[in-house]
Parts: structure tokens; sequence; C-alpha cells
């Protein structure tokens, strides 16, 4: 299976030694190491696909903030897990896949064996708490399922998951004691105090429920668990690490051992088991949002009386479903990569209900999901530009249901605002933008069976909040300005293009009114560009720019996470007059051609969490969202061709089969849809239009099946890193001359053939009924 660094299965060795194309069981591919070192920040543990379990391990205790200090090394750990560790702290139920911020970590388990230990011990001293060392040899990694050796103790530890539950199975020595360490004060980007209260409940002697409340990213997170074990507790207890203030009459009784009423705000248990006639202990932690009974009710639902054999093959066969939306020939490399991406764009979003529908809303009070499923963790910052249309395109109902609960979030909303960035019931304000827009727009656009009118009522409701950040101002100037706003000029880009998935909305279905509105809003961009410096700059309210605009740096120059030099590209909805603000078709080549040739000084990332020089290609910021279009951009010039080129290098550097293959934060699937779009050679520069622009396939062949049993094939052959230039486009057996393929076409199934070349066809997608869509002209 997937191991720590490549895929090991026999038959894909063999294969790659001899240089063959092969075509396998998708499961077999997926190597969830990549990403697990470096800036990947994805997890190797076991999940179901867009379960709310990610049963994964824990690597280090390193907090957010000592006395309200930030401590930078935290970012390491946003998904819990870094390759380079040399233990394992334990195995917690709830991860965020590759974020650049993190919460989460609940319910960590941790089997034991000598002496009893309820500190996690540090790293530099791993023999001071009940943390253990470990080898990358003896770790296995597939989907819905971890494995690995926990040397300290001599435990083998198994992993594997549903979508409610987390199943472990501890394999202890002979003769050893055997205890479960219950950890219910470590969390992800913890921090003293984020733990508002938690309970635990020993109803008998195989089985605990309880939950905790937590502080943290997710202002008010409730996580209760129901947790089966498969053998008797022999005796129990637990310790509070730091001393109640007030405990009430509760004193007058044996609190810490055999008591089954265990509750605190900083407090860790620990189950003891007789090891004499099995060394096997299956533990089975189911989670809610809702109540331990419906916890419980989870367990029963999705576990029940099933083996940990019998449950870890169903997961692998739902994985091997879903993965196999999309059958490819490649190399093993080629493959293992994409297959990894397809399965980290099935993480998050996650499903956020019980198995009778109930869920936490977004006011705190407990909702039934009518005719949908609901979903949780919306990275919308990142994920509208990519996972979101390719869940659309493949997983349409899927989709269609974050979409659902997206209109039921903003529904909920005290403040009527569609998700911004929201994780377990809770709105997490993280990024700039307005984009859950986008991502409505590109769902009515394309014909989902939504509720349109609820739908269009969320988006203007939003687009028209005037407190959320610069919205007011925005409005009122037509741009946000700098003098009030540290990142005015990438606000204004971000609200303009979102105001351009709003016009798109209305102009779908009918509403004129708000269509005219909007579309004058989908413009604002032009405002902040200056046109003297030929760049994106932050405008004060005066109506003068930056004077002393450094183009090139992140920080104070009116941009979130990015620079001029990037975001200055960033009006997907109207490149025609993007194009006209540069100067014209010439300048603006050249400044395509400037941003990937430049050799960025490491002054401007070095100092930056989210960046290094991995995630660049010249100026070329790959592992940070809004350049993701870019590359894209020739198709509307005249040299096209250049889009083939360009994609091909990034996807050599930025996407390969280690532990430290990705070139920036994954981000919820972000990272790993462009690839898969690209890879496939067409991409939805602008969500919101029907239309995906061509670029060229990585790979000779794809097939991918729809939902509604239709096929897209994609045929390339002899495609190589020499041989990336497209001759020629075929569909369905004729020429075809468009630099675009719209969403009609896919979905009505297709075969689309590309002739690769060694040279560029620089006469091809010149004319102008040939470009993609533009807002002007």
């Amino acid at each position: 299976m997937a191991m720590a660094l490549t895929i090991v299965t026999p038959m894909l060795w063999a294969a790659q030694k001899a240089g063959q194309n092969v075509d396998v069981k998708p499961t077999a591919m997926v190597n969830p190491m990549i990403g697990t070192g470096g800036m990947g920040h994805t997890f190797p543990g076991a999940c179901a696909p867009f379960g709310i379990i990610q049963l994964s391990p824990e690597t280090d205790t390193i907090p957010q903030n000592v006395g309200g200090k930030y401590q930078g090394k935290v970012y390491e750990y946003c998904a819990g897990y870094q390759y380079t560790d040399k233990t394992i702290v334990g195995f917690s139920h709830t991860h965020l896949s590759g974020t650049g911020h993190s919460d989460l970590g609940d319910i960590m388990l941790m089997p034991q064996t000598g002496k009893l230990r309820l500190n996690p011990g540090t790293s530099s001293n791993p023999d001071a708490g009940y943390r253990s060392r470990f080898s990358h040899d003896t770790e296995k990694a597939a989907p819905g399922y971890y494995e690995v050796m926990l040397d300290d103790y001599g435990i083998k530890a198994q992993l594997t998951a549903t979508q409610r539950v987390g199943v472990h199975k501890y394999t202890f020595p002979k003769g050893a004691d055997s205890r479960v360490i219950i950890d219910m004060l470590h969390g992800i980007y913890n921090y003293d105090g984020k733990v508002l209260w938690s309970s635990i409940r020993v109803e008998n002697d195989t089985l605990l429920t309880g939950y905790r409340i937590t502080n943290g990213w997710a202002t008010c997170n409730y996580t209760y668990f129901a947790m089966s074990l498969s053998k008797p507790i022999k005796s129990y207890g637990y310790r509070d690490m730091k001393k109640p203030s007030y405990r009430g009459f509760m004193g007058k009784l044996r609190l810490h051992e055999n008591f089954p009423e265990i509750s605190g705000r900083d407090i860790v248990a620990y189950l003891n088991f007789d090891n004499t006639d099995t060394q096997e202990l299956v533990v089975k932690v189911a989670l809610s949002a809702v109540s331990t009974e419906g916890a419980l009710r989870n367990l029963r639902d999705e576990a029940g009386a099933l083996s940990f054999d019998e449950l870890r093959q169903r997961t692998d066969k739902q994985w091997n479903d879903e993965l196999s939306t999309i059958r490819c020939q490649g190399t093993t490399d080629q493959m293992a990569m994409l297959y990894t991406s397809l399965y980290h764009t099935m993480i998050n979003p996650s499903v956020y209900m019980d198995t009778d529908h109930h869920y936490r809303g977004l006011d705190g009070n407990i909702h039934v999901a009518d005719g949908f499923t609901n979903y949780t963790i919306f990275s919308l910052w990142d994920t509208y530009r990519a996972q979101h249309p390719l869940l659309g395109l493949i997983k349409t109902s899927r989709n269609t249901d974050m979409v659902r609960s997206m209109i039921a979030h903003q529904q909920q909303s005290v403040h009527h605002l569609l998700p911004i960035w929201s994780l377990m019931g809770n709105e997490g304000w993280c990024m700039t933008g307005y984009h859950a827009v986008s991502v409505l727009a590109d769902a009515i656009v394309k014909g989902a069976d939504i509720d349109k009118t609820a739908a269009l009522n969320a988006m203007v409701a939003t687009a028209k909040c005037p407190y959320y950040e610069s919205v007011g101002d925005y409005m009122r100037l037509g741009y946000a300005p700098y003098d009030k706003y540290s990142t005015a000029a990438s606000n204004t880009l971000e609200y303009s293009y979102d105001d351009f998935a709003v016009y798109a909305a209305a102009h779908s279905v009918g509403n004129g009114a708000v269509a005219d509105e909007f579309a004058k809003r989908a413009l604002y961009y032009r405002n902040t560009f200056d046109t003297t410096k030929g760049f994106a700059s932050p405008r004060k309210e005066n109506g003068t720019f930056k004077a002393d605009l450094d183009p090139y740096q992140t920080y104070g120059e009116g941009f979130i996470e990015g620079n001029s030099w990037n975001f200055s590209f960033s009006a997907p909805q109207d490149v025609y007059g993007l194009i006209k603000l540069f100067g014209g078709d010439d300048k603006f080549v050249g400044k395509l051609d400037e941003l990937f040739g430049m050799d960025l000084p490491a002054k401007y990332y070095e100092d930056n969490e989210d960046i290094t020089a991995d995630c660049l290609v010249g100026g070329y910021v790959h592992g940070n969202e809004p350049s993701h279009h870019i590359p894209y951009l020739y198709a509307w010039t005249s040299q096209p061709w250049k889009v083939q080129d360009r994609l091909r290098t990034i996807m050599n550097k930025m996407y390969r089969n280690n532990i430290r293959g990705l070139g920036g934060n994954d981000d919820c699937g972000q990272m790993s849809a462009w690839y898969i779009f690209s890879a496939l050679g067409f991409y939805p520069v602008c969500p919101g239009t029907d239309q995906y622009v061509l670029g060229a396939p990585y790979m000779p062949f794809f097939d991918v099946t729809l939902e509604n049993g239709k096929h897209i094939t994609v045929k390339a052959p002899g495609v190589s890193d020499k041989r990336r230039y497209v001759r020629a486009v075929r569909i369905n057996g004729k020429p075809y001359t468009k630099l675009y393929v719209t969403h009609k076409m896919l979905t009505d199934g297709c075969t689309i053939e590309f002739d690769m070349s060694a040279t560029p066809n620089k006469k091809r997608g010149l004319d102008a009924a040939d470009k993609p869509y533009s807002m002007t002209h």
C-alpha cells in the first residue's frame, strides 16, 4: 500500500521499472503521505469520503499561543502531523486537510503499556510522557486506513473510519498490561483555556459517552462522542491537569478512580484492560455535534457489530467507487499524483449531520436537513476557484447539497451572510471576499437543482452587508480605501469578481434589476488599477494611489497573502478589459512573460509562512490561490500556446509523488482540484460562466464518468514534457478551434482528442470567435 515516500505494490514497481503505463485499482494508487512534509499540511490518517471523521496521528503538541503570544512553529502542525517528527502523541478524530490555519484534533486516544503517564511529554524527552517513538518503516497509509508500530510500547496501531465513526485496533504485546489514554485536553492550535468544558460518562464496562466544547477557530465547537470497546474495562480513572477552582460538593466523592462521571476543563482519563486472553482491542468512536444520543445512533447505524476488517473493507470500497470516477493511463508517479489529488478533493467539505439528518446550525440550534445532506468546512477563499467547480462537474449531487448547506447557513446567520470560511457550525471569518456567491452562481448557471430565488436573495444580502470588511465604502466609492483597510486593493479585486458572480446568477434567472446593479460593480476592479505604474494598487479615500507601491512585496502594500504582481491579474470576469488596462496585448503578454521568468528575491517571501521557494515559478506564486488562473490568461492573447507550456512546467514542479510533493497548502482540495482540471486539459478560469478554458492534458488518456452516466474521454497520445504543445483538437471526431469547452458539452458526454507536438501551433486560437468569455471586448 501507500508507504512513507512512494507507492510500493509489486505490480506497480514492475510496471514502472519497465517504463510501462499502468491502469489499476484507484485506491492502490493513492499516496496519503504526499504533502505530509513541507507546505502541504495534509494528514496520513483514515477517513471515509467527505466524512466528518479524519482519524490520524498527532506528532507533537505545539500550542497556538503561550500567554497570548503566537508560536510560529504551530503553523507546521495545521494537520497535526509532520513527517520529520520522531514520535506520535496519539490519534485524534478531526483534522483539516491542507489548511494554513487550524483547529480540531478532537478526542485523542493513545494506547499505552507500563507506567501510567498522563502528560504527553515532549519531542526532546518523550520518556517523560505517554507519546511513543515510531519509524516510517512501519507506517502504512491508504484511503480509509492507517497503520504504525508504537515502538516504545510494542503496540501495533491500526485505524479505519466511516463517515461518522473512527475505528481503532490496538494489538498489545502478550503479557504486558494494556491501557488507553483519553486526552480531552489535546487539540490542534491549542492554547491554555481552549477547552471550555469536557465530560466522560462510563455507561458500562464497554461503553463511554461524553463531549467537549472548545473555543478555537470554531468559536464554540460542540463535539459529542460515543465510544464502544471490544472488551470490558478492568479499571479506570482520570486526572485534572490543572487544579479546578471550584468543585461544589463533589469534593466529598472519590472522583479520580472508578467514578463513572468525569468532567472538567483540563482532564485526561485512562482505561485499563485485561490483556490475558486477547491482545487485541477495538475501539469505535462515533461523533456528533448534536448530542450523545446522536453519537450513539451514528455508532449503531454506521459501525454496529461489524469487525475492524469489515469496516476497513467497506470504506476501501467506498473510496474505490468514488475515485473510479476518473480512469487514466500514465506512469506510476503520474497516476499516484492524479489519484492522490482526487482523494484530497473528497476529504473537505465534510458531512455535518447525524444519520437522522439532525445537525447543529450556525445559530447554535438543532436543525433538520430536510431533503439534503448538510456539510461544513468551506474554505471558500480557496475552493470557489476549482474545488467546487470540480465537484459540481463530477460529484454533482454532493456539490448541490453543499450549496444548499451554504444557503441554510445564510438563513441562520444573524448577519444574513453566506459562509466566508465556515467550520463545525461556526463562521471562522478567515480571508476576504464573499466567495460563496461564486459557488452559488456557478451552480445556478450550470443548472443545479437548487432554490434559485433563495440563492440569489442570499447572494445579494451578502454582497450588500455594509459592515462586512470595507463593503460599505466599496459600494460608496467603487473601491475599498487603503487609509481604512490594510488589504484594500485585494478587497476591491475580490469583491468585483464576486459581484460578477451575482450578476451572472441574476442574469441567468432573469432578474434584470439585480443584474444591472451588479454588472456595474463587477467592473469596479478598474478603480484599483494604477495605469501609470501598470499594476493594481491600493487607493486612498481621496482617490490617490499609493505613491511608493512595491509590486513585489506581500506585506503593507494593500493585498492579502499576495503581491501586486500576482493580484494585478485578478479580473477573470473581464480579461479583455484587464488587457486594456495593461496597455494592450503586447504589454499584457510581456507582463505575463516577465512574471513567469523573473527571479523573485528571497526577501519578498522568506518571512511569509505561506510561501517558500517551492511555491514559485519565477514570480508566479502557485502555492497560494489568487494566482491559479493566471497561466490560462494567455488564451485571451495573441500567444495562446503559452498556456500549454506554463501549465506543464507548473505541474512538474508543484505536484510530485513524495512527502514534500505539494508546492503549497492543499487548502481543502483546491491545489489538488487545480491539478485535476489542468491534467485533464481544461480549467474553470471564471466560475459563474459555463466555460472551461483549454490547456493541454498531462497524461495520454482519461475517462471521466459523470453522475448522469455520460463520459468525458480525453485522449492525448504521445504527450510528454517534450510534446507539450497542442497542434489541433477534435471533439467527437470533428475539428474544434475554440479555446474553451462548455459545461453542457462536457455533461452531454464527449471525446476530446488533442494532437500533441514538440513545437507550438502559433496560429491556433487567434480568431476572436474562438476566445473565451469576457464581460467587455
